[in-house]
């Protein structure tokens, strides 16, 4: 008697190791990469949370010592984006990791005018997803001396005495303002306070 379980005489398997990994990047808060996979919105398609579904697509096309590879790193797994890749070819991927809208992580820097690695450290650093690391600019700044940083954060900065003085980091941007204000209240010099 099974207790109603298939058995498919996989488990221990390299083959089955890597379902479960894929899985885990997608769905253990815990697990070490889920931030570049399931915090950045990466799923595994329905069909595969079964692994007899899985190894009815995937088991043919399998061979030793190959890697599941999605073709279109801003989709999740399916088989319409998996394929079989050596560790050497997926080592190569990872490089750029990013393929989205044709370009890589490199190509996005380069093109939106950041400092190398930005858009790589937004991703698998800070677990943003690549549509918000691609269309969030570098700093956004204007006369207020309130900056959007690369971690969503806003900076509060005021210059004084020909140096720029940074006040610290704030989740929203009435926080950093306040702190500007509340900087320049207690610091500027009476005289300042009543000019216009």
């Amino acid at each position: 008697m099974n207790n109603g379980r298939t058995t498919h005489g996989m488990t221990g398997t390299r083959f089955y190791r890597i379902w479960c990994g894929m899985k885990r990047r997608c769905y253990n808060k815990n697990e070490i990469n889920y931030c570049r996979y399931g915090g950045s919105g990466v799923i595994v398609c329905d069909k595969w949370h079964i692994f007899t579904n899985f190894m009815e697509d995937m088991h043919d096309s399998y061979s030793k010592g190959l890697s599941i590879d999605r073709i279109d790193s801003t989709k999740g797994y399916s088989l319409n984006n998996c394929r079989w890749v050596t560790i050497k070819q997926q080592a190569n991927n990872k490089i750029n990791v990013l393929n989205y809208k044709g370009k890589n992580f490199s190509d996005w820097d380069k093109d939106l005018g950041f400092k190398h690695g930005t858009i790589r450290s937004r991703v698998r650093v800070h677990g943003w997803s690549i549509e918000r690391a691609v269309s969030t600019p570098k700093k956004r700044e204007d006369l207020t001396g309130i900056h959007l940083d690369n971690r969503g954060l806003y900076r509060s900065e005021v210059w004084v005495g020909g140096k720029n003085k940074f006040l610290g980091r704030f989740k929203t941007e009435s926080e950093a303002v306040e702190a500007r204000k509340s900087f320049l209240f207690n610091n500027l010099p009476k005289e300042c306070m009543h000019s216009k």
